[in-house]
């Protein structure tokens, strides 16, 4: 570790070029998911939407 990195970043190397994949084909999925999952849940703990009254959403 004479560069100050440790051994697992140092003794990194890149993906070559033709087993690369485009970043909508891995990485847009996750980011659709976590945004979704938000939109969905933000509203749970609070219960906006329900109306006590009719025991349902409003």
């Amino acid at each position: 570790m004479a560069s100050g990195l440790p051994d697992y970043v140092a003794s990194a190397q890149p993906v070559p070029k033709e087993k690369r994949i485009a970043w909508f084909s891995s990485t847009a999925q996750t980011y659709a998911g976590i945004m979704l999952w938000f939109v969905f849940w933000q509203d749970v703990p609070v219960g906006a939407g329900i109306d006590p009254a009719k025991g349902e959403f409003s």
